[in-house]
C-alpha cells in the first residue's frame, strides 16, 4: 500500500542550526522545533531535516528560539544513542516559513523573502504561453 503524509508544524527551534554536507555533496541541516500541545501538556519535540536551499536559508536566518513553521512529510526515524535505540519520526522539509520573530520587527518573512534580501518578490517574467499537456512526463 503506498500513500503521502503531509505535515505543517509550527514551533520554536530548539538546537543550534549547523549546516552539514553529505557523502554526495547535499547541504543538510538537522534542527528539532517545540510546540505546545496545551496548558497541562509538556511540550512536543520533533526533530526535522532540511535539505539544498532551504536549509542554508534556515541556517543563515533563524536562530535557536525562532518561531517557524515548516510543511513536509513524516518519515520514521531509527537511530541509537549511548547504546540505547530509539524510534520516531522526523519531518523532511520541503518549504518552511519563517513567522514572527522580534528582530523581523514582528513581521513573518517567506522563503521568498528571505531569498530577495527581505523585500517582497515581483515576477515579472511570465510566459502566456499555451501548456503542451502531452509533454507532462506522467500519466
Amino acid at each position: 500500500m503506498t500513500g503521502f503524509a503531509h505535515v505543517t508544524a509550527i514551533g520554536r527551534i530548539c538546537t543550534d542550526l549547523e549546516l552539514k554536507t553529505t557523502k554526495s555533496g547535499k547541504t543538510l541541516l538537522p534542527l528539532t522545533i517545540a510546540y505546545d500541545t496545551g496548558r497541562d501538556s509538556p511540550s512536543t519535540f520533533l526533530r526535522c531535516a532540511l535539505w539544498g536551499n532551504t536549509a542554508e536559508l534556515v541556517q543563515k536566518y533563524r536562530t535557536k528560539g525562532d518561531l517557524i513553521g515548516f510543511q513536509g512529510s513524516l518519515e520514521q526515524d531509527d537511530w541509537e544513542k549511548d547504546g540505547v535505540k530509539h524510534k520516531g519520526y522526523k519531518l523532511q522539509g520541503r518549504a518552511c516559513e519563517f513567522m514572527q520573530n522580534k528582530r523581523d520587527g514582528d513581521k513573518p518573512m517567506t522563503q521568498a523573502q528571505a531569498l530577495n534580501g527581505g523585500r517582497d518578490v515581483v515576477i515579472e517574467d511570465i510566459d502566456d504561453a499555451p501548456i503542451d499537456l502531452s509533454a507532462i512526463p506522467f500519466n
